[in-house]
This record gives C-alpha cells, sequence and structure tokens, in this order.
C-alpha cells in the first residue's frame, strides 16, 4: 500500500510539472479499486505521456476463479440478466478500466467462454459476477496497466503478493459456482427458483407455466425449496417479486391490441374462446355476472315484440387489450398506483351461408394483472409473432394479420387463447362494461359494473361526468340516433355528460350546420381532447362521447362541417420512434346507407365487430399508440 502511494504521489508530480492540454480524472485509491490516476494528453512541451490504469488488489483477488464459472458469468452480457444494487458494488473496481489489459487466452473477452459446454443455467448469471469474472481473467498487465509512472520500466505480476487472499477467492469461486447453476435470471425474474435443475431450481422458471416465460420481477422474494438434480426434489416455483421486469424486444401496435378475425362459419364457434371457457384462474367470463348484461342478441325477448338478447353460450372473445397502466394520464415506471390490466371484448357470433358476423352488441372484461405478468405476456406475444415469421405487429389496428393468414386454428391464435386462459378468469374480473343497440337500432346504451368477491359481487358503474338525478343514477348513458329517414343524425346524448369539451351537439347535424365558425371550431378541438389518452382517462370521460367521437367526427364534423379534429393543438400524435403517423389510422364509420347497408346505422364499436366491419376508433388507436410508447421506453432495454 505504501509503494502503491508512493507510485501514484510521483505520477502527479510528474503531471504537475506537464500540464494537460486534455483531460485529467482522479479515481479510488489503490486497494479500493483498479485504478489510482487516469489522466492523458498531450503536455505544453509536445511530449506525449499518460498515467494509464492499474490493476490493484481486488483484480487479483478473484483471480483464481474456475474458467468454467468465469465463461458462464461472461454469457449473462448477451443474454440480458442485469443485477443492479450488487452491480454498484463492484463498478468502482471494473467499469471500463479493463479495456487495455491482456485478457488469458486471447484479446477479446467475448470469445472466452462458448466452448465451455455448459447448460443455460450456467450461462445466465447477475452482473454483479460478470463484472467479478472480467476482473479474474486479468493474469497479465502491459506497461499502460502496472506502470508506476509515465516513463517507468514495464512490469509483470506476482501473485504469491496475494497469497493471503487466495483462501477468500477460492471460497468465492466454489459460492459463485453454485450460484451460477442453480439459479437462472430470466429477464423479467427475480431470485427465484431458476429455469434449470440444480439447488433452488424450478422445472419451468420462476412462475412459469408450460415453458411460458418467468413471471417474477427482478428482486423476487423467494426461489425454489430445491433443486430436481439427483438427491433432490422438485423445486417450487419463487414468489413474484417487486422488480419492474424487461421486454425482451419492442412492442408493437397489434401486440398490445389484437384483435381476432371473425373466421369462417366452419371454425367460428370453436375457433374462438367461449365466455365459459375454464382457465387456470376459473371460469373466463362467469355466468353470474352475464346475468346482470342484457345486451342485444339472438335469443327472442319476453312478451311480444320484447328485446332479442344475447345468449351466455353465444359469447366469443374477438379481442385482447394489454394495459399497463388503466386511466393514468402520465403514467411512470415506478408509479404505485398502476393497474395492470388484460382486457377482452365479447360478442355473439352467428354463422351463415355468407359468412360470420356479430350482433350490434358487446361486453368489454376488465381483469386485473401484475406488472410481471403484464410483460410476460408481451414477451410471449413477441416471441410467437416472430417464431412465426413477424408479420402483423406494426399498425394501423386491424384483425391481426398472423390469424388471418393462418386461421383461427392456426399456431398464433391457439397460443394466444392458451396465454387469455392462463391469465384471465374470474378470480381476477374487476370489471365489466357493456354496449347494446336498441330500438331497432336507432339507440345505444352503455352501462358497467365494478366486480368484487368471490361470489362475485357486481356493483352498477358510476359513468363519468353524468349527474346522478331523482330519476337516473348516473349508472347508464344512451346515445339516441333519431329516427329520421336521413343518413345524418339528428339525436341525443341522454343525460347529457357536464363539464368541458362538449361535441354532443354534433349528435344534430341541423343543430350544429347553425353554430358560428368560432363555436364549430371549438367542437373540432372537443373531439381532439376526448380522443386524447394524457387529456381524458376512461375515468374521467362518459361512455357515450367515447364510443361516437370516431362516428360523429367523420360523418359530422369532417363530411358536413369541414373540421379536423387532427390539426387542433391538443390531439394525441405518436413518438414517431416506437409507432409512426401512418400507423395511426382508424377504420371507416361511414354508417348504413343505400351503397353501405352492412352496418349499424351509427357504428359506435371501439375494438370489435360491427356486424361484418372490424371497427377500431381513433380513441382506442390513440390509447395503444401511447401503451407502446410507454412499455418500449421504460421496460424495453436496447442490448
Amino acid at each position: 500500500m505504501i509503494r502503491a502511494r508512493r507510485r501514484r504521489d510521483a505520477v502527479e508530480r510528474s503531471l504537475q510539472r506537464r500540464p494537460l492540454l486534455r483531460r485529467e480524472q482522479r479515481l479510488v485509491l489503490p486497494g479500493e479499486g483498479l485504478s489510482w490516476l487516469h489522466a492523458e494528453g498531450t503536455p505544453q512541451g509536445g511530449r506525449k505521456h499518460a498515467a494509464k490504469e492499474r490493476i490493484g488488489l481486488h483484480g487479483f483477488l478473484l483471480s483464481c476463479l474456475p474458467r468454467a464459472v468465469v465463461g458462464a458469468l461472461e454469457q449473462s452480457a448477451s443474454r440480458g440478466s442485469f443485477g443492479r444494487p450488487a452491480a454498484s458494488l463492484l463498478r468502482r473496481i471494473v467499469d471500463s478500466r479493463l479495456r487495455r489489459a491482456r485478457f488469458t487466452g486471447t484479446g477479446d473477452t467475448n470469445r472466452i467462454a462458448p466452448d465451455l459446454g455448459l447448460d443455460d443455467g450456467c450461462r445466465s448469471a447477475d452482473r454483479f459476477w460478470l463484472s467479478c469474472c472480467k476482473i479474474s481473467m486479468v493474469k497479465q498487465a502491459s506497461i499502460h496497466t502496472l506502470g508506476g509512472a509515465p516513463n517507468d520500466q514495464s512490469r509483470t505480476v506476482s501473485t504469491k503478493r496475494f497469497a493471503a487472499w487466495l483462501r477468500v477467492a477460492l471460497g468465492l469461486s466454489f459460492g459463485l459456482g453454485v450460484a451460477s447453476c442453480s439459479s437462472s435470471v430470466s429477464p423479467i425474474t427475480g431470485a427465484g427458483g431458476g429455469s434449470n435443475n440444480g439447488v433452488g431450481g424450478s422445472a419451468t422458471g420462476v412462475g412459469g407455466d408450460d415453458g411460458q416465460p418467468s413471471l417474477a420481477g427482478r428482486g423476487g422474494k423467494s426461489g425454489g425449496s430445491a433443486g430436481a438434480s439427483s438427491g433432490g426434489d422438485s423445486g417450487s416455483a419463487g414468489t413474484a417479486g417487486g422488480g419492474t421486469g424487461e421486454l425482451t424486444r419492442p412492442v408493437a401496435m397489434n401486440d398490445v391490441s389484437i384483435l381476432f378475425p371473425l373466421g369462417t362459419a366452419s371454425d367460428y364457434s370453436t375457433g374462438h374462446l367461449r365466455a365459459d371457457s375454464t382457465g387456470k384462474r376459473g371460469v373466463l367470463f362467469p355466468a353470474s355476472v352475464f346475468e346482470k348484461i342484457s345486451i342485444e342478441g339472438s335469443a327472442a325477448g319476453s312478451g311480444v315484440g320484447g328485446p332479442s338478447t344475447a345468449p351466455y353460450a353465444n359469447m366469443r372473445v374477438v379481442a385482447l387489450r394489454l394495459d399497463p397502466c388503466f386511466a393514468e394520464l402520465r403514467p411512470t415506471p415506478s408509479a404505485t398506483t398502476c393497474r395492470n390490466q388484460l382486457r377482452l371484448v365479447f360478442q355473439e357470433l352467428q354463422a351463415s351461408t355468407t359468412g360470420v358476423s356479430a350482433f350490434d352488441s358487446g361486453v368489454h372484461a376488465l381483469y386485473t394483472i401484475t406488472r410481471a405478468e403484464l410483460l410476460a405476456i408481451l414477451n410471449e406475444i413477441v416471441r410467437l409473432r416472430e417464431a412465426d415469421g413477424g408479420q402483423g405487429g406494426k399498425g394501423p389496428l386491424a384483425p391481426h394479420a398472423l390469424m388471418v393468414a393462418q386461421g383461427l386454428a392456426g399456431s398464433f391464435s391457439t397460443a394466444i387463447q392458451k396465454l387469455i386462459l392462463q391469465y384471465a378468469g374470474e378470480q381476477n374480473l374487476v370489471r365489466v362494461t357493456a354496449m347494446t343497440s336498441e330500438n331497432a337500432g336507432f339507440q345505444w346504451s352503455f352501462f358497467g359494473f365494478d366486480i368484487s368477491g368471490a361470489s362475485p359481487k357486481a356493483v352498477p358503474l358510476a359513468i363519468a361526468t353524468l349527474a346522478a338525478t331523482a330519476s337516473a343514477d348516473g349508472t347508464e348513458q344512451s346515445f339516441f340516433r333519431g329516427f329520421q329517414s336521413s343518413t345524418d343524425p339528428i339525436g341525443s346524448f341522454v343525460p347529457k355528460p357536464t363539464g368541458p369539451d362538449d361535441f354532443t351537439v354534433l349528435a344534430d347535424v341541423k343543430s350544429a350546420l347553425m353554430l358560428s365558425a368560432a363555436d364549430q371550431a371549438k367542437l373540432s378541438r372537443a373531439l381532439a381532447r376526448v380522443e386524447n389518452p394524457s387529456i381524458f382517462t376512461p375515468d374521467t370521460l362518459d361512455c357515450a362521447r367515447c364510443h361516437t367521437a370516431s362516428p360523429l367526427g367523420q360523418n359530422v364534423a369532417r363530411d358536413r362541417l369541414h373540421l379536423s379534429e387532427a390539426d387542433d393543438d391538443d390531439a394525441f400524435h405518436p413518438d414517431g420512434k416506437w409507432v409512426t403517423a401512418e400507423e395511426m389510422s382508424a377504420t371507416d364509420f361511414s354508417g348504413a346507407s343505400q351503397t353501405n347497408p352492412d352496418v349499424p346505422l351509427v357504428n359506435v364499436h371501439a375494438f370489435s365487430y360491427a356486424i361484418e366491419r372490424p371497427s377500431v376508433n381513433q380513441r382506442t388507436v390513440n390509447e395503444t399508440a401511447a401503451v407502446v410508447q410507454f412499455l418500449n421506453d421504460s421496460f424495453y432495454v436496447v442490448r
């Protein structure tokens, strides 16, 4: 230590006599890290010199690590397994200051491990240990790493001076050998049981199922109890951790919002998930909850002229959405208030000789999941998509290209349905909303329930911005188109929403045409704001405006008033990195006419089917783009 300090002082005195024109950076003391002083540049006298990094005590403390362990730890760099708190302990020692050292066997550290024949468990380890392994590979050093001063002679290292530390290094080596092969860390797993056999291992990874990615976030609470190697019992799954996890690949629009194709008459009944399908979390959509909901369908109503209703047995899943922070205006990755959700859309489907169609109604079911589960689902969706050729990820939103190409019985569709049954069911169903056509297709009603308890119990949902009155409690809202034969709506919202950004006058074309130019411009701004997920959330916006902004915006604001909400300052725009402007288009929301008979008079679907037409409104497109940007910016790390 004394000799080291003297060398450092000599270097400093030399540098003080020759002022540098570039930079000087003081590092840690010997015995505390690899380098005492890093300074390089050209002295004013023109003579070049450099005091380069030096390897101190810790560089050789770990020098006797087994080569197999070194190789295994080196592999973790490419497999994306990182540890933050532990890594920071040695980052002072390692950092980037080994790049001038010569490594055993070859100068390329990436070529040390590939031929070791290790299993995957030994190839996945914490960056903390990777840092250690980089130190351990330094067996020799050049003049730049061990010279005492700029003009010192080159030296070689004798490890005898570190003999006192060999016992410690051997103990650490043994511990690393056990840890690196017993607890494999997946991109979103914590310190739970690993994916390979050994101490603390489990057969399919922490919380994994049927080969699905592990679910525990980094920082998992517990691992497997014992390995499945010889002499050990099968390990138990680790507890899901509190870490944020990672995306192994960036997600795209059609990864987070998936619209199933309607299919053909031959496969529609078995190609879509039924509401009564059973998975790991119970029945997908319990009949006891569906009984609270009466939506338009094929079953004849009671009494003469009574409304027809959708039978529970005919309800099918037509869409899937994933949301990492439901109803949050500006979510952050570490926010504790985020509600991670898997959301499904159910419709009654019917087959005929001409194909498959849906009734003008639907149910939106919201299931709560953990952040780690959401990321695991997305990682698997991207993996499945890329395994099948990578089609269908980018927008615009539409029936998923892979499902269209393969059919509902194809590998991608069936795998997505298995994921749904693994993560959604009556045990984690928290909310249900519904919309249905009424009065022979001239009116649509919106309502919902919050779901809680094991029974479960359905409590009517108070709709945002609706004022409760003596005759209405604010839990149901209707949009009435009017009975006129004209294609222009001449109707109203009942009850009318309160608060700003009111475009409901667009439901009555005649009234909207009579407005001044200034008042018409306010309608354009109101449409832009209602469709912007960073201004309104599902908890601050009423159902009818959310569902009618696209049809009224297209058929009235743009076609009749010649307004464009896309030009407003409050309009939502994609980031241009993860989602481009070309991916942001909604579907056509033209109403029924003589030339367009196979759609409702007004198409109020958000992410489902208007009879035979796929319908994706602008609000859904904008929400999806915001989710893609948030997920990729927060959880995808470029390797």
